[in-house]
Formats: structure tokens, C-alpha cells, sequence
């Protein structure tokens, strides 16, 4: 390996958990297999000094995670694999990541497809994080057409500076999945555990890139018009109360594009469709809890299976709605 000394956790475990890389000194083929899936890349060291790098992997069930950090510079030529659309959000660095001749800062998010190559420039104490996914779910969950387009144009890399709020949440969500996905005793493994996780880190990947939400007041034919989206979303959620649907599965069955619901919402209910959605599993976990034999495992089972991952969350998100506790609820269960 190039003299280099490395570990690893066995790769045959990635398809449940994380999968780590922890490297003193260069190695191109320790690099160069790194990547996600099929994506091909050739590293080379910049930076003067022993290279020390730390790399984490997760698949989850259509996406897969990856975390990388580098002591000092290093260039990376990647070619994306078909049909495959990588996020990159740039956490820290000593000085500017370079992608395609283009400076990126700290904050700075930025959009592969699957047509070109791709020079990257790590910095010297760099971290960065990637979450790739098909197009076509990458199509779904920012719901326009002209932005893909854009993204297929050959050359024509898309990146956007997010605000502290925004990058401190996709960063938050991405050290709690790591987490979770590290614990031999937690619920990695889990099918549903897996596309749940998958979908927070999709959404908070891809909401900063939907279009900003209109503030102007709305005519009496608009209000009508909000009202029904509202209607219908409510149906359609009542058919299957035990899940949180997506944002894109609600756009897709109502017809309706993601700024026309977001709106919706906002302008109804003074909050966005993912909040109401998650409120709404909430109140499905207590209703199904009330119903529910007090056995080890329980709430953990009914957070799964109503949408959620992180089960800390999910207690803090319970007893703020609720004013108690999953386990005081599941207690009652038996007088309720």
C-alpha cells in the first residue's frame, strides 16, 4: 500500500454499517477505492507533510454517505458514475477547496452529474462531506425539470454558498447518522432504519436547493387553491397514518410541484409539510403506544415504524408535543 498503514472495518459490512478508512501516509489505491459505488477517481498528494486521512462510509438504502478529512492537500480527478448525482458540502478547511478551476469556501455546496470529470483540490485540515444518489430521486426531491437540465449540461457544475443555520443542520444530521450507524447495538441494520435515515439526509441535502418560498398575499381563488392542496395531502396521509410520506411521494400523488406545497403549508398551517408530517408520525407513535404491550424494544419498534431514526430526537420531539415521555405513555398503555 504505497508504505502506508491503514484499517478498515470488513467491507462486507457496509451494506448495514459504516465503513471506516483511517490512513498515515499516501496511498492512491487505499484513495482511489474509497469512493462510492462505481464513481473511479485518481488521488494524488499536494500538500507538504505526512498525510493523515480519515474516511467514513455508509450505504443506506438508495444513497450512500461518505466523510472525508485530510490532514494536508490532496488532488482528486473523479469520474462520477452513470446516473449517479453526488452533493458535496465543504465543512472546513484551512483555505478554499478547488472544484473544476472554481473556489469553494467553507459552506460551499456543490452538485456533480454523472457527464464529466471532475478535478477536486482537498485542502490541507479540509472536511467534506458527499451524499450520492440515482438522478432520478435527485429529480424527485427538488422537483424541477430545469434544474436538472442544468445539472446535465456538460461543464456546468452547480454550486451555492449555504447560510450557518443550513450548514449547521446538514452537519448535525450527518454526525448523528455516523453515530447511529456505528453502534453495534443500535438500529443500522434495520431496513427501515436505513430509509428513514436516508430520507433526513436527502431532505436537508436537497431543501436548500428548492426554489424560495413567495411572501406576497394571495387572492381569494389562491386561498381556495391552498386549501384543497392541504385537503388532499390530508387524505392521502390518512390512508397510511403509520408512515411519514416524502415531500416529492406528496408532489408526485397531488400532481403539484414542491413550491406550490411548501406554500401551501406555510400559507395554511405556518409551517412546512416536513414539520407537519413528522407531527403528524408523532401522533401516530402515541396512538399506536396507547395500544401497545409494555415489552423491551417497544418504542424503538413504533418510532421505526412510523419515519423516524433517531430515537434521542424522537423523545425530545415526543415530550415537547406531548408533555411526557414515549416510555410514561407506554406505562398508561395498559389503563388508557
Amino acid at each position: 500500500m504505497d508504505g502506508s498503514q491503514f484499517s478498515s472495518i470488513d467491507p462486507a459490512r457496509s451494506e448495514g454499517a459504516a465503513t471506516h478508512l483511517m490512513l498515515r501516509g499516501f496511498s492512491r489505491r487505499a484513495l482511489d477505492e474509497s469512493m462510492l459505488g462505481r464513481t473511479v477517481a485518481k488521488h494524488t498528494q499536494l500538500g507538504r507533510g505526512a498525510l493523515e486521512v480519515s474516511i467514513e462510509r455508509l450505504r443506506l438504502d438508495r444513497a450512500a454517505l461518505r466523510l472525508a478529512s485530510f490532514s494536508t492537500a490532496v488532488r482528486a480527478t473523479v469520474e462520477p458514475a452513470p446516473g449517479i448525482v453526488t452533493i458535496g458540502i465543504a465543512l472546513a478547511a484551512a483555505e478554499p477547496f478547488i472544484v473544476s478551476a472554481r473556489r469553494a469556501e467553507v459552506g460551499t455546496l456543490t452538485v456533480f452529474g454523472d457527464e464529466d470529470v471532475t478535478e477536486v483540490r482537498y485542502p490541507g485540515r479540509s472536511r467534506s462531506v458527499t451524499l450520492a444518489m440515482p438522478m432520478a430521486r435527485y429529480a424527485e426531491e427538488i422537483g424541477s425539470s430545469a434544474r436538472l437540465e442544468r445539472l446535465q449540461a456538460r461543464g456546468d457544475i452547480p454550486m451555492m454558498r449555504l447560510g450557518e443555520s443550513a450548514l449547521s443542520r446538514i452537519s448535525n444530521i450527518v454526525g448523528a447518522v455516523y453515530r447511529i450507524g456505528n453502534d453495534p447495538s443500535g438500529p443500522a441494520f434495520d431496513d427501515r432504519w436505513k430509509a428513514n435515515a436516508e430520507t433526513a439526509l436527502v431532505e436537508a441535502f436537497c431543501s436548500t436547493l428548492a426554489d424560495p418560498l413567495a411572501v406576497a398575499g394571495m387572492s381569494r381563488e389562491r386561498l381556495r387553491s391552498m386549501r384543497a392542496v392541504i385537503l388532499a395531502a390530508e387524505a392521502m396521509m390518512d390512508e397510511d397514518p403509520t408512515s411519514i410520506p416524502s415531500v416529492p411521494r406528496l408532489c408526485r400523488t397531488l400532481g403539484i410541484s414542491r413550491r406550490t406545497l411548501e406554500r401551501a403549508f406555510h400559507d395554511m398551517l405556518g409551517q412546512s409539510p416536513a414539520h407537519y408530517l413528522r407531527v403528524r408520525a408523532l401522533n401516530a407513535s402515541r396512538e399506536q403506544l396507547l395500544r401497545s404491550r409494555r415489552v423491551p424494544g417497544m418504542i424503538t419498534r413504533v418510532a421505526i415504524d412510523n419515519g423516524f431514526w433517531h430515537m434521542g430526537r424522537f423523545a425530545v420531539a415526543y415530550r415537547t408535543l406531548f408533555g411526557e415521555r414515549p416510555i410514561d405513555t407506554l406505562h398508561r398503555s395498559g389503563t388508557a
